[in-house]
């Protein structure tokens, strides 16, 4: 994986900016507005999901190993985005999210049991068997059929958002269209193919409910 390639990625993210130094540019991560107002949970399965999609996209690359500059920026962007919620420095978000060795946010699942979730910070060795590695894709919703029945699409056994397959699904449902806002991107999603209902894994479920 090129370094133009990193860098690109991490701009377009706003995960970063650019400074030059003694004519040498210097790479900082910084904070992302945008998350700012969204729950803890969601901020970190949006990195989580953005880290490990592009860690999977580039897992048969020879030179993977650029990745830990990716995951090291994204990782401090992180930090700096939970510093800005909560108006705060840095050192102290990874004191209060500090989980063992680990970063990690600690939630109430759908079905009320106590959860915790961490950054990841898998192996970026070679993989030459991508397809077997599950990356959380939380941006990018499965292709529906036109017009298949509510049972169908259950039997299907496949998550409409991330398009993951898996018997642990269930129906995601809202009261009507006009109640969704374009907050949230299952929000424009749901509304874009005029549905009310959408299934979900149970990962998913559990991400929409705590983003609310």
């Amino acid at each position: 994986m090129a370094t133009e390639l990193v860098q690109k990625k991490l701009l377009q993210l706003g995960a970063m900016e650019i400074r030059k130094v003694d004519g040498k540019e210097i790479w900082k991560p910084t904070h992302r507005g945008e998350l700012t107002n969204r729950k803890d949970i969601y901020i970190l399965s949006q990195y989580n999901g953005e880290v490990r999609g592009i860690c999977n996209y580039y897992s048969i690359a020879n030179n993977r190993s650029k990745l830990h500059k990716f995951r090291y920026i994204m990782e401090y962007s992180m930090y700096k985005t939970f510093a800005c919620k909560y108006r705060t420095t840095k050192r102290k978000i990874i004191e209060k999210y500090h989980i063992d060795k680990d970063f990690g946010v600690r939630y109430t699942d759908w079905k009320g049991r106590e959860r915790v979730r961490l950054f990841w910070k898998g192996s970026l060795a070679r993989n030459d068997f991508p397809q077997e590695a599950k990356a959380d894709t939380i941006h990018k919703p499965a292709k529906i059929k036109t017009n298949p029945s509510l049972a169908d699409r259950l039997k299907a056994q496949t998550c409409e958002w991330c398009g993951r397959r898996t018997p642990d699904v269930v129906m995601h449902q809202v009261r009507a269209l006009s109640e969704l806002d374009d907050s949230q991107p299952w929000n424009i999603f749901m509304k874009k193919i005029n549905r009310k209902t959408m299934v979900v894994c149970s990962g998913c479920h559990e991400m929409i409910h705590n983003a609310d």
